[in-house]
């Protein structure tokens, strides 16, 4: 059952996110909505209410996230959205995009690897 319901929340999402990236604006900020859905239905599906806060600071680390994740009203977790290929190390965040080679060589993007997500725990 647990299966079953993750791949239809993963499912619905990649449903929306196809449908927001059809769309004319930000290819980034079009995966917004549909990220905070997917989260709060995750932690809905286990039993917590879960909230994202979006462009969550972090002055530790000099570095802005796109989203803090609280739950009962304490942050679990950051999430960032970076396009395939961005580096996901939070000090190269507010600077120049840098490359990252993937060992499998340049190829069509899917869906699925148009964006990398990273989650940074606390």
């Amino acid at each position: 059952m647990l299966d079953a319901k993750i791949s239809q929340l993963v499912a619905d999402y990649g449903v929306e996110l196809k449908e927001k990236l059809a769309g004319t604006g930000e290819p980034e900020e079009a995966l917004r909505v549909p990220i905070e859905h997917l989260i709060t239905a995750v932690g809905e599906f286990g039993g917590k209410k879960t909230i994202l806060d979006g462009e969550a600071h972090l002055t530790e680390l000099s570095s802005r996230p796109d989203f803090a994740v609280r739950v009962k009203g304490a942050v679990v977790g950051y999430i960032e959205v970076k396009k395939a290929g961005l580096s996901l190390d939070p000090s190269t965040f507010g600077s120049q995009p840098r490359a990252v080679e993937s060992p499998e060589g340049p190829s069509q993007p899917h869906l699925h690897e148009r964006f990398r997500v990273a989650a940074l725990s606390r």
